[in-house]
């Protein structure tokens, strides 16, 4: 892992940092009645503190448009080879869940990149991941084209996924998963929520 244990403390504080106020602000800025579309809108002001806190510890961060109403903001390491991805936890195990079903979600073709891990996952459920090699091809040119001039330096992909009760975070876990989403290995982060 090439980010520091300070690197993931500033992300993980700006991930897990409680959006509510600037939430009730906005709606209140802009004499909204209702609240459509908050969940998706807070990610808004989480990207934004993701993207304040890799500049600040000198980290780079992307954005990367996959459609008209959904960009994602991931960060490379200071070398320039490992990215880290951010999902609720309940989201991740979804996609995961799906993965055979939807293979070119953004997250599944990002992980093309992990397959130098297979084989060395946790418990291996062959059956459940035979990949065909021309959807393997589709989802490397999708991810080439997310990652654009990034795609030549960056050799391991991270998921960084926090858990929520009630909309309060109670983990958040750094994720190595293999490039059909089997877990490799998982470091608990729940030290570094911001309080």
């Amino acid at each position: 892992m090439k980010f520091s244990d300070r690197d993931l403390e500033s992300l993980v504080k700006a991930f897990t940092q409680n959006n509510k106020e600037e939430l009730e602000n906005n709606a209140l800025d802009n004499s909204f009645v209702t609240r459509n579309g908050e969940p998706a809108y807070s990610w808004n002001y989480t990207f934004g503190a993701i993207s304040k806190a890799a500049l600040r510890q000198g980290l780079q961060n992307i954005i990367v448009e996959r459609t008209k109403i959904w960009e994602f903001v991931a960060v490379i390491s200071k070398d320039g080879s490992e990215l880290v991805l951010f999902f609720r936890e309940k989201n991740l195990k979804k996609i995961l869940s799906e993965f055979q079903d939807k293979p070119f979600h953004y997250l599944n073709c990002l992980l093309v990149i992990n397959r130098h891990l297979d084989g060395q996952e946790i418990a291996h459920q062959t059956d459940l991941f035979d990949t065909d090699k021309a959807i393997d091809e589709k989802r490397l040119a999708e991810t080439k084209k997310m990652l654009q001039e990034d795609f030549e330096k960056i050799k391991t992909i991270y998921v960084c996924s926090k858990e929520e009760i009630y909309g309060n975070v109670v983990s958040v876990s750094l994720n190595l998963l293999n490039s059909t989403g089997e877990l490799i290995e998982k470091t608990d982060l729940t030290d570094y929520i911001a309080l």
